[in-house]
């Protein structure tokens, strides 16, 4: 699959098992995040202009 995926949950086992499911769904690219502070700080810098 392509293009990044952000996934952003504050409960860290439901985190490890969803990016689990999308790694064997095919994603390769998956950026996990606790907070909507670091997920919004990741959208700025991995968002194309």
């Amino acid at each position: 699959m392509s293009g990044p995926i952000l996934l952003l949950e504050d409960e860290p086992l439901i985190a490890i098992d969803v990016e689990d499911l999308l790694h064997r769904a095919g994603w390769t690219d998956v950026a996990t995040f606790s907070s909507c502070n670091d997920a919004d700080e990741w959208l700025k810098a991995n968002t194309p202009p």
